[in-house]
């Protein structure tokens, strides 16, 4: 079969990314396959691209419904299109628009898990020709402005859960320093093991008082040998690529 250009396929659903911006990454992928919805009903992924994250949601946990807003319309047309050509597509919702509307829309009700794989500028300037930064870009919250949306957004014992590069995260620490979220998991990533940590997976609890304990750990993704899985990626992973 010959494969479509701008079709990206896993094993139960496939992203059609023709438009330029929110091509499917490493980023998505891990956030994706590490989060922990913990009996979560109603689902918020903010910034939701062309609908991967979402998507991986659905397939990983079949009681949970997700909203999943985006406020760039070629990405929200693709989202939209994903969705309606998965098997998933009564638990997923499409918000084309701003996150700010979330609570309006759901008239009050708040989410029990916030996910986002936030836009990587702390500047506002962006290279010129870059067109996936620059979809990343467009309309895309600060952090700061993420997690106070979040604390609007979320149940008392709610979670948010998002992917950073390690440059923001020290940032971000000091950011959720001085609101009301905890840390409840970290998982710092590195593409192999003789390499620098080059991401991080955070997972943020709204109220302390429903913390049990921190969880810290790490993930190499590669092995030496080319093309290969570390064994804990792999196990992520192996229920979404096609090859695995």
């Amino acid at each position: 079969m010959k494969r479509k250009p701008g079709i990206f396929r896993f094993k139960q659903f496939s992203i059609d990314q023709s438009a330029d911006g929110f091509k499917v990454g490493t980023d998505g992928v891990l956030l994706g396959a590490w989060a922990e919805l913990k009996q979560a009903e109603k689902v918020l992924d903010v910034g939701t691209g062309t609908g991967l994250i979402a998507l991986m949601l659905a397939q990983r946990f079949s009681d949970v419904f997700i909203d999943a807003v985006e406020i760039n319309s070629s990405s929200a047309f693709y989202a939209q299109k994903n969705f309606e050509a998965s098997p998933w597509r009564s638990r997923l919702n499409l918000i084309e628009g701003d996150v700010n509307d979330c609570l309006e829309i759901n008239e009050g009700a708040l989410y029990h898990h916030i996910i986002s794989n936030p836009p990587f500028f702390s500047a506002g300037t962006l290279p010129e020709i870059d067109h996936q930064k620059s979809a990343r870009h467009q309309g895309s919250l600060h952090l700061n402005q993420l997690l106070k949306l979040s604390q609007k957004l979320l149940q008392p014992s709610g979670l948010l859960s998002l992917v950073l590069p390690i440059g923001e995260f020290e940032r971000f620490q000091e950011m959720v320093r001085s609101t009301g979220f905890s840390e409840s998991r970290i998982c710092f990533v590195r593409t192999k093991k003789d390499k620098p940590v080059s991401r991080v997976l955070i997972e943020l609890i709204l109220d302390c008082e429903f913390l049990t304990n921190e969880q810290t750990n790490e993930i190499v993704m590669q092995l030496e040998q080319r093309n290969a899985y570390t064994p804990l990626y792999y196990e992520m992973v192996r229920d979404f690529y096609l090859k695995l």
